[in-house]
């Protein structure tokens, strides 16, 4: 392993244990690449709750909020199957202090097809709710596929469909 690459790896570590500290000191390291290894540092922090280093990370100027991967790293959860992402881990694990955190930058797009595969695997009525408060998603939704429909429930449905 490099030293560039145990420096990240121990950032990690430092997100993951809330060593709010370390982060600050270690954040802006020239060996540090906030991106690395697909927003590890951001993932490890909003797995483990550490809601303050979650925004010390999203207001890192050189964070890349596309969350983009060579391919897509599909993981399986309690037994769905979604792409790894910080977005997908904040809905999958309900967490939604995180969530409001990532939609508040405004870079982060909800409206996409793999957030509503993995809303249909939840069927969680508590996430569903959370998210028809987000601007614009329910538009989203129904614009897609007649099956999402119940994401946002048939009675709301039936409001915005004439």
């Amino acid at each position: 392993m490099s030293y560039q690459e145990k420096k990240n790896e121990n950032l990690r570590k430092y997100c993951r244990e809330g060593k709010i500290k370390l982060v600050k000191k270690w954040i802006d390291d020239p060996n540090i690449n906030i991106n690395w290894n697909f927003s590890a540092h951001l993932g490890a922090a909003i797995l483990y709750d550490q809601i303050e280093i979650v925004k010390l990370i999203l207001e890192h100027p050189k964070l890349d909020f596309k969350f983009h991967w060579p391919r897509p790293l599909i993981v399986t959860w309690e037994g769905m199957k979604f792409e790894r992402d910080p977005v997908s881990i904040s809905i999958s694990r309900k967490k939604f202090e995180i969530l409001d955190l990532l939609l508040g930058t405004g870079k982060i797009d909800l409206n996409q097809k793999k957030y509503l595969d993995l809303l249909m695997q939840m069927n969680d009525e508590e996430m569903n709710e959370y998210l028809k408060k987000v601007d614009g998603f329910t538009d989203y939704v129904l614009t897609q596929e007649p099956e999402y429909v119940k994401i946002i429930s048939q009675a709301a449905a039936d409001i915005f469909l004439f």
